[in-house]
């Protein structure tokens, strides 16, 4: 099991409102990984990877595997269809690292500026 800090922007309607920090919990599987958010004592599971294109997840059905740029640099990431409201990209050894999503008219954006283990 590994234990680390995700720390991200987060803006509405593309104006910064604040960080974020999350930790996650990860932990090795038979197949690759589960990944946990950690809130107090609670923790609840985000995503299993490896995906492959097609397959459905507790975040959404995985669409797409891609580049991506963020403040700290460029990731091949999973991209996750969160119904029709958002969307999330996630690399295999950080977790997500971008989301995107539109809650009651406002736009929501979250990305990634740094990680520790």
């Amino acid at each position: 099991v590994t234990y680390f800090a995700v720390t991200a922007n987060e803006y509405l309607d593309d104006v910064l409102k604040g960080r974020t920090t999350n930790y996650i919990e990860r932990v090795k599987t038979d197949n690759g990984f589960r990944y946990y958010l950690k809130q107090g004592n609670r923790k609840s599971l985000m995503c299993e990877v490896p995906f492959k294109i097609g397959d459905e997840t507790p975040m959404g059905r995985v669409v797409a595997y891609k580049d991506i740029k963020l403040p700290i640099g460029k990731f091949k990431a999973f991209e996750i269809q969160q119904g029709s409201s958002g969307t999330a990209w996630v690399v295999p050894y950080i977790g997500v690292v971008k989301e995107e999503s539109l809650v009651y008219g406002t736009i929501f954006n979250s990305e990634l500026i740094s990680y520790t283990y």
